[in-house]
């Protein structure tokens, strides 16, 4: 097929147009972020990560017409793992469908009636969409080291399912808004469970604190002190947390986090 001049201008137009609008999205999101930075109120995004601890099945159960199919799957070879009717706390979402919360989670069942929880299921690390048929075929792509369990982890972290990585989707997203955060050098990242993959960035780096219910002598250890510490050494450990709680107290993030701890 002969190609004219005038159609070769007409694509290349096309292409070079679709490279810059490809080039210019990744700032779109960023937009309506700089767009409220002189808001004044304090925002964080609080992740719980059970490392994969946790029975999905159970936490959100269908009482509708699916109720009978869960029945069937989760008893399956005597397994015995169905929760029935009776125990589950039953929500009422918009789709017009019926569920419960397992009897474990009325704070989740009062929280959804009051619209202030969603629940976000059917998701996890792909590769691209993913079928029984394309899987047992071996023509879909499957996430790196699937049924490994520390892997399958690690994937949750990093938000990339068909390679290693070094760094977590909470570290990178602090990577791309760091510039959002003005002058200010209190880390935008705070782990109550140690250094994990997800907070690590490229150049973010968290703040990793002791669990709230570690005590404070723990917290802020005194150099050759004896053990139990004395009235003195924790008052004057009392006396460091108070000064460093203070620092920068003008900055919205420190501020908040002091009034918190």
């Amino acid at each position: 097929m002969t190609t004219t001049r005038r159609d070769f201008l007409r694509k290349t137009g096309c292409l070079l147009g679709g490279a810059a609008i490809a080039s210019t999205l990744d700032s779109f999101g960023m937009l309506n972020v700089c767009a409220q930075s002189g808001a004044t109120d304090y925002r964080a995004l609080v992740c719980v990560f059970l490392n994969g601890g946790n029975d999905g099945n159970n936490v959100v159960v269908p009482l509708d017409a699916e109720f009978t199919n869960y029945t069937n799957v989760r008893n399956a070879n005597n397994a015995g793992l169905a929760l029935t009717q009776q125990q589950l706390l039953p929500v009422n979402p918009l789709s017009g469908r019926q569920f419960g919360f397992h009897f474990n989670m009325p704070e989740m069942q009062d929280l959804f009636n009051q619209g202030k929880l969603a629940v976000v299921p059917n998701v996890g690390p792909l590769v691209e969409p993913l079928t029984r048929a394309t899987y047992q075929s071996g023509t879909g792509k499957k996430p790196l080291q699937l049924f490994s369990h520390s892997d399958q982890v690690s994937e949750w972290q990093t938000s990339i399912a068909n390679v290693s990585s070094q760094t977590g989707w909470g570290g990178r997203v602090a990577d791309r808004t760091a510039g959002l955060n003005g002058a200010a050098t209190f880390p935008q990242l705070i782990s109550i469970a140690g250094i994990s993959t997800f907070v690590i960035g490229t150049s973010a780096r968290p703040l990793a604190i002791s669990d709230s219910r570690t005590a404070l002598s723990a917290v802020l250890p005194l150099n050759d002190a004896p053990s139990p510490a004395t009235a003195a050494e924790n008052s004057m450990r009392r006396a460091a947390m108070d000064r460093l709680r203070g620092y920068d107290s003008e900055l919205v993030l420190v501020k908040a986090a002091s009034d918190t701890t």
